[in-house]
C-alpha cells in the first residue's frame, strides 16, 4: 500500500498581512489614547487653575465686602463714610440713596494671574448692619461699553 502524500504546506503570506494590520490598528488606538489623555490632563490643569484663580478673587471680594460693612455701620456722617469706602482702589463707586438709608458700592476685584479678568459686584449695604448683593459676576475685558461677562462653555 502506497500512503499517499499530502500537501501540507502552510501559506504565511495572509496571517502574516493580517497580524500586521492588527499590530499596526493596535499601535495606532494606543497613540490616540495617549493624545487623548495628554489633552484631558492639559485640560485639567487649565481648569484646575482657573477655579483657583477664580476662589482667590472670591476671597478677596469677601473680604473687601466685610472691610466696607465695616465702613457703613461705624459712626461718622454719610460724607466721611462715601470718602472712605471710595479709598480703595478696586471701588469704583459708592453712592448713598437717602431714601432707604442704603449705601451701594461697585467694586471689581482684579486676578492676580490674568490682567483682564475680574469679579465685578454690586453690593447694598445698610446702615443698621447687613448687605444685599445686587451683582456678582465673572468678567473678563474692560472697555468704554462696560464688561465683557464670562459664560461657560
Amino acid at each position: 500500500m502506497r500512503v499517499s502524500e499530502k500537501n501540507t504546506n502552510v501559506g504565511l503570506g495572509l496571517p502574516s498581512v493580517f497580524l500586521i494590520a492588527v499590530v499596526l490598528a493596535m499601535v495606532t488606538f494606543a497613540l490616540l489614547a495617549l493624545r487623548s489623555a495628554q489633552a484631558e490632563k492639559k485640560l485639567a490643569d487649565k481648569t484646575g487653575e482657573s477655579v483657583g484663580d477664580y476662589y482667590a478673587m472670591e476671597s478677596r471680594a469677601e473680604e473687601l465686602i466685610a472691610r466696607l460693612e465695616e465702613t457703613v455701620v461705624s459712626g461718622g456722617t454719610t460724607a466721611e463714610k462715601l470718602e472712605k469706602l471710595r479709598v480703595d482702589n478696586r471701588v469704583e463707586e459708592a453712592e448713598y440713596t437717602s431714601d432707604e438709608g442704603i449705601y451701594v458700592v461697585r467694586f471689581k476685584i482684579a486676578s492676580d494671574k490674568k490682567e483682564d479678568m475680574g469679579i465685578y459686584a454690586k453690593v447694598f449695604f445698610s446702615e443698621k448692619g447687613g448687605y444685599d448683593i445686587g451683582e456678582w459676576k465673572m468678567v473678563k475685558e474692560e472697555h468704554e461699553k462696560g464688561y465683557d461677562i464670562i459664560l461657560p462653555d
